[in-house]
């Protein structure tokens, strides 16, 4: 179905729903009041803002762990190889990689 075309002289303030500025204002005032309240509380205490410096660095490289895990899953799916032969992987070298052609390595494009 193709997307309808705005007529000319449309600007993108018509095209947002004024509700979603609403909204929008609603989570930036309630996220800087968390954010506020976390930097009050970490300068206030010592423990808490290590406390807090630990659960940003651990949430942060599981967020990475997580990013990985999907791209991983991504690119494992585009290529089946059999568990005794390595000829499929893109990164080995020239030598190792075999004949693309062989009944080997079987392509899920």
């Amino acid at each position: 179905m193709p997307t309808p075309h705005a007529p000319m002289g449309t600007s993108p303030r018509q095209l947002v729903n004024p509700r979603e500025r609403f909204l929008y204002a609603i989570i930036l005032l309630v996220s800087l009041l968390v954010y506020g309240g976390l930097v009050f509380a970490s300068v206030s205490d010592p423990k808490v803002g290590a406390s807090v410096v630990f659960y940003g660095v651990v949430f942060s490289l599981l967020g990475i762990f997580a990013h990985g895990l999907a791209l991983g899953r991504i690119r494992g799916n585009r290529f089946a190889c059999p568990s005794d032969s390595f000829r499929c992987f893109i990164g080995s070298p020239p030598h190792m990689r075999g004949d693309w052609a062989s009944p080997g390595c079987l392509t899920s494009m």
